[in-house]
């Protein structure tokens, strides 16, 4: 009963906020904007275009 509760849980994905925390195509999914606020690129960027901010905000071109 344990074991099948267990395998039902989805896994925690953390998103990436920076290039060392990428870890596959599900960590480059961005959070969205809090309630109230305007969404920045950083907010909104998924896939290859998030990968790509985030290095250009640690100086990789």
């Amino acid at each position: 009963m344990l074991s099948r509760y267990l395998l039902q849980q989805k896994p925690v994905v953390k998103i990436a906020q920076n290039l060392a925390e990428v870890n596959g195509p599900e960590t480059l999914i961005g959070p969205g904007a809090k309630e109230g606020t305007v969404p920045t690129d950083l907010d909104q960027e998924t896939g290859l275009a998030r990968l790509e901010l985030l290095g250009k905000l640690e100086g990789i071109d």
